[in-house]
């Protein structure tokens, strides 16, 4: 008889062997602390992000200025190389040499002008990102502190003394380009804040490029 009710409990799983077991909410939950800490940390850090989000893109900001500038310093320098290859065959060109004849200097003039202008083209397009950033900047400062301003404006002073020095540059190329009997109508930095510049003040004399043999 024993052995007949042991080998119906064991056939049947939701018997009343299982039915003597404790409900699932009456166990003793188990503690889990890896998955706390993880849980907390997680927390942790989506709080510091909703925090100091405005202030990351502020710094964002002054940091893509400083890196646009740092670009155009670089393309400036591309473009000054280009003029300076420049200066001597226009010269030739113009009046007889006694390093270069009239034609070579005539070819010359026609590979680095085309050079030129193409830098000349680059670094505008660069000194617009740069105006751009300024612009951005700007409006980030109005959030900022006073100390952080003051801090912070250096580095639009030193963007806008970039503008200013590329221009005079760029004044100068052109001026070139013009001595070498090439249109610089397409070349014109009127649509950039400030990129007008004093033409005569801009340290170049057009003498250098007449300068007889």
């Amino acid at each position: 008889m024993e052995q007949i009710r042991f080998g119906t409990v064991a056939l049947k799983p939701h018997g009343d062997f299982l039915a003597k077991l404790p409900a699932a909410e009456t166990r003793r939950p188990r503690h889990r602390p890896l998955l706390c800490l993880v849980a907390a940390v997680v927390s942790l850090v989506v709080l510091c992000i909703c925090v100091e989000g405005p202030a990351g893109v502020e710094a964002g900001a002054f940091k893509d200025l400083s890196k646009e500038t740092k670009k155009l310093k670089k393309k400036e320098k591309t473009m000054k190389k280009y003029r300076k290859k420049l200066k001597k065959p226009v010269s030739c060109s113009i009046s007889s040499c006694m390093t270069m004849s009239r034609s070579k200097a005539e070819t010359k003039v026609k590979k680095y002008a085309a050079l030129l202008e193409q830098a000349m083209q680059t670094v505008r397009e660069y000194m617009m990102r740069v105006q751009s950033k300024i612009a951005t900047a700007e409006q980030s400062l109005q959030t900022l502190s006073p100390k952080k301003q003051s801090k912070k404006k250096k580095k639009i002073n030193k963007a806008h003394e970039r503008l200013q020095k590329t221009t005079a540059e760029y004044n100068k190329a052109v001026k070139l380009l013009k001595d070498a009997g090439r249109n610089v109508d397409n070349l014109s930095l009127a649509s950039i804040s400030g990129g007008g510049g004093n033409d005569d003040d801009d340290g170049y004399d057009e003498r250098d490029v007449r300068r007889k043999k």
